[in-house]
């Protein structure tokens, strides 16, 4: 039988970084230090567009530099995949052409299928999905999932217009800015596979955080519902949906053994919360869950993977241990993904 595997991950970042504090203190009207306490945010990175950074520049840096990583060329692709939730370049927004044939031309994958996704936070979970069921059903032996994030757009526009902790667009102060590039093949046997991946969807909550251009100024905005958005009621379902997903092929939490165990990064205390709900549903302990949020912001699309790399970096993790992701997103979307890690250099 043939599974899925991340053969490849490579990771990128923009060169400014810019403080909690030094956001709180140009607001004014919120104090200084409440962003970085509320979030546990300290700082996150930032696209310097005079630079050139922009979320282009940091997918097609991601997708070199995980092609520099693999085993593969550009022309072993057989599909490419772009998903993130701001596609820019050049300080414009594209729908069409997809960023996919545009990274596909600038890297040379001149035969791969290309498309992008949209799926808010989950959109990089969402495309490992595709390739994972395209690689199993023989559609493609090999594909690219990348993703390149601007989404310190919407802080620059929460900056004019944010003027109380409770402001819906106070949210939209704790995104950072990244490029991530996996490269997944398929392997026969057992060897390191994608054991299982899925998305679920709670259209209750599809209007709880919304992006769309400011009703105020020129910006582009995001506006969310905090106290819906992050309560108990959402959190408390991803033991439950992990349980059920492990139970349809015999298996349990405790006899998956994972060595690490990966949320979508949004803030500090929403991982915290994550995992009182976690220790509460299961019966064994819960392994070590990564925290990056702190230094890079949360990272949207790439935020599980951006934890990856850090403990793979950090000699945490390595060849053969196993991981579970929790991946989430404004949909709402919640959902798993089980894997044991291949040879992955970073």
């Amino acid at each position: 039988m043939t599974f899925a595997r991340i053969e490849a991950l490579a990771t990128c970042l923009p060169s400014a970084s810019v403080a909690s504090d030094e956001l709180g203190a140009a607001l004014r009207t919120v104090p200084d230090s409440a962003l970085r306490l509320m979030t546990g945010i300290s700082s996150r990175r930032w696209c310097d567009r005079n630079a050139g950074e922009d979320s282009f520049a940091l997918a097609n840096r991601a997708a070199l530099a995980c092609l520099e990583k693999s085993r593969y060329g550009p022309a072993d692709l057989d599909v490419i995949i772009s998903a993130p939730i701001m596609r820019i370049r050049d300080r414009r927004f594209y729908f069409e052409p997809p960023f996919a044939a545009m990274i596909a031309d600038r890297i040379g994958a001149r035969e791969a299928l290309c498309f992008d996704v949209s799926n808010a936070c989950a959109g990089v979970a969402t495309a490992i999905l595709i390739i994972d069921r395209m690689i199993k059903a023989g559609y493609a032996r090999r594909g690219l999932v990348v993703s390149g994030e601007q989404v310190t757009i919407v802080t620059e526009t929460a900056m004019n217009e944010v003027d109380r902790v409770r402001h819906p667009q106070f949210a939209s102060l704790t995104p950072g800015d990244s490029g991530l590039a996996l490269l997944i093949d398929g392997e026969e046997g057992v060897g390191s596979p994608i054991h299982g991946v899925d998305l679920m969807t709670f259209a209750k909550g599809a209007y709880w955080c919304v992006a769309k251009p400011s009703a105020r100024t020129a910006g582009y905005a995001m506006y969310t519902d905090v106290a819906r958005q992050l309560n108990d009621d959402v959190y408390s379902v991803w033991p439950v949906f992990v349980a059920d997903m492990l139970a349809e092929t015999g298996r349990t939490f405790a006899s998956e053994g994972f060595d690490s165990l990966i949320f979508h990064q949004v803030t500090g205390p929403v991982i915290e919360r994550a995992l009182r709900h976690g220790r509460q549903a299961f019966d064994s302990p819960l392994p070590p869950s990564p925290k990056v949020v702190g230094d890079l912001g949360n990272t949207t699309t790439n935020s599980i993977f951006m934890a990856l790399h850090r403990q793979l970096s950090d000699g945490d993790l390595g060849e053969g241990d196993k991981v579970l992701f929790v991946p989430s997103g404004s949909g709402i979307v919640m959902g798993m993904a089980s894997m044991t890690l291949s040879a992955l250099a970073v």
